[in-house]
């Protein structure tokens, strides 16, 4: 091949799923180890809080975030995080909740962060980062911004658990902060379903294609 050698390109994870790794695991570990001492003992994470959707959510934020033109997001970024949910679904499974319902929803949520993280890659690559950044603040932030405004307004909470809930499932940042926070020191129970979430991510999914074949349509018709 005239001398040359054909290099391999070694997978690497990037910064943000490290990141994610980081702020998913920390909840996991103040709550086996005590890290803030009184404020936060061993073992007291409080029932109504989910460790796994605490260990999904800087995932499902962050894994969606529009990416610059050309930026890498591969499967291998977001299988970084299996092993901390793994362990945070067997913590909630051991705190009470229901083993079916706990990975429906985990499942969920993974669904959802790889979803995410597939429509932000596909739209670095063509002309539809643009559409697809409004479209994540749209879809993902508007709802939790909402939902803060009317916590906020009516009863002073950050989260009220009315109509800042109803607003909360139709994110999927939302709607895994529902499950985080949902009764704290109660008994424990899985947030709404995630179907209105879902729907969110599968639009964010198909939003770069869409948005590119359009563009190639109105390019070729010109």
């Amino acid at each position: 091949m005239g001398g040359l050698e054909r290099t391999r390109k070694v997978p690497s994870v990037g910064f943000i799923p490290l990141l994610c790794l980081v702020l998913g695991a920390t909840p996991l570990a103040l709550d086996a180890f005590g890290g803030l001492g009184d404020a936060w003992p061993r073992e007291s994470l409080p029932a109504g809080l989910s460790r796994t959707a605490l260990a999904l959510l800087p995932w499902i934020f962050c894994m969606g975030l529009p990416l610059v033109k050309g930026g890498r997001r591969s499967a291998l970024d977001c299988a970084v995080g299996l092993p901390v949910f793994g362990l945070a679904i067997a913590s909630d499974a051991a705190a009470g909740l229901a083993l079916q319902d706990l990975l429906f929803c985990a499942g969920s949520g993974v669904l959802m962060l790889v979803g995410l993280a597939r429509g932000a890659r596909v739209a670095s690559k063509s002309s539809s980062g643009q559409p697809y950044g409004f479209a994540w603040l749209l879809l993902v932030l508007g709802p939790v911004a909402i939902a803060l405004a009317f916590g906020f307004s009516e009863s002073g909470a950050p989260l009220s658990p009315d109509e800042a809930g109803r607003w909360l499932q139709y994110s999927p940042v939302g709607w895994c902060l529902t499950w985080a926070a949902e009764n704290p020191g109660l008994e424990p129970r899985l947030a709404s379903a995630p179907y209105a979430a879902l729907l969110v991510t599968a639009a964010l999914v198909l939003l770069p294609s869409l948005a590119s074949r359009s563009s190639v349509a109105g390019g070729e018709d010109s």
